[in-house]
């Protein structure tokens, strides 16, 4: 069952208001802002803005309650509504503190040709990375909820494993529904290289790259990841 433990602190609460009400255009505000403040555990607005206002909060949000408060309402909100709303501010910030992070993967990956045969100038690279860098935030969220599907599955370990490559790891991803609390699923989908490592950024882990400069980089990073937990997970895509 997909459980995501989502950060968040007093002047990151407004933000995460616009991108609720971006997914649930039709639920009143006040009635979104009450299942939010719920689904962490508070009885109102104004306790979860209390609660900020000393220290963030780090907990699973509650989709259960999200959702029981609205239908009470008479309103009615899919599950992946919320998860692509906090999902999003998360993937945010993980995109903001990893400047070589995009949609590809990790750095700006081969150097391109153009049509002609010239390659791409630096100046090129870094437009087109960073059109990839803004892409993975706002079209690919779902990708984001599938890898941390996958990536809270697995347990962490002291070093870099070399056997947890980022491209193998969004492959499992693919291939593993999310199941959320209320009974909804999302998935089989597909996950890009760049949505698994930011997944398992925004998870705790730590990535290794082998190869990254301005011009070209090998786009596949490593993690910390447990070798069999690891095993558990391709155990479980092979039985499916």
């Amino acid at each position: 069952m997909f459980t995501f433990n989502f950060r968040l602190k007093e002047l990151e609460l407004i933000q995460l208001g616009s991108e609720l009400e971006r997914e649930l255009q039709d639920v009143p505000s006040n009635v979104r802002w009450r299942a939010l403040s719920r689904s962490f555990g508070f009885s109102s607005l104004a306790a979860l803005k209390t609660r900020l206002s000393f220290e963030p909060i780090v907990q699973p949000v509650d989709i259960k309650t999200f959702r029981d408060t609205i239908e009470s309402d008479g309103y009615s909100a899919h599950s992946l509504g919320l998860f692509r709303a906090v999902s999003r501010l998360t993937l945010r910030h993980v995109v903001n503190d990893n400047p070589l992070l995009n949609y590809e993967g990790w750095g700006p990956g081969s150097r391109r040709k153009s049509a002609s045969g010239e390659y791409e100038s630096l100046k090129q690279i870094k437009s087109r990375v960073e059109r990839s860098r803004k892409d993975l935030v706002e079209e690919h969220v779902e990708e984001f909820i599938l890898g941390y599907n996958l990536v809270s599955m697995i347990d962490k370990r002291a070093k870099s494993n070399p056997n947890s490559s980022s491209y193998h790891l969004k492959h499992l991803a693919e291939q593993i529904p999310v199941v959320f609390a209320d009974g909804h699923t999302y998935g089989p989908s597909y996950v890009s290289n760049g949505s698994l490592i930011a997944a398992a950024i925004a998870a705790g882990f730590n990535c290794r790259s082998s190869r990254v400069s301005e011009l070209e980089s090998y786009p596949n990073v490593t993690f910390n990841m447990s070798m069999p937990s690891l095993r558990r997970c391709e155990d479980f895509v092979r039985a499916r």
